[in-house]
């Protein structure tokens, strides 16, 4: 889907650092088995539902507690995390 795929792109344009420190494909693809097109498509729905969740002000920062981090100033959004179990299902293993 667009909407899956334009936050790909725009993770690669406001941090494409973020995507190789804290989503390396590689995790991806392992945990699909080898399976590229398995990997793609959860890599782009990692994506899609960080930018659901904590919005384009910081699905794009580090997830981490501390200076600079989407979670620097609201402990709340890990009771989010905690409570979306779909988000965990997009992460690799």
């Amino acid at each position: 889907p667009i909407h899956e795929r334009s936050a790909i792109i725009l993770a690669s344009i406001h941090s494409p650092e973020i995507i190789e420190n804290e989503t390396n494909p590689t995790l991806f693809i392992r945990s699909e088995s080898y399976n590229l097109e398995k990997a793609a498509k959860r890599f782009v729905r990692y994506w899609a539902a960080r930018l659901d969740l904590f919005g384009e002000e910081k699905a794009f920062l580090p997830m981490k507690l501390g200076r600079g981090g989407a979670f620097e100033d609201d402990y709340e959004v890990l009771e989010i995390m905690r409570n979306y179990p779909k988000f965990r299902t997009f992460l690799p293993n």
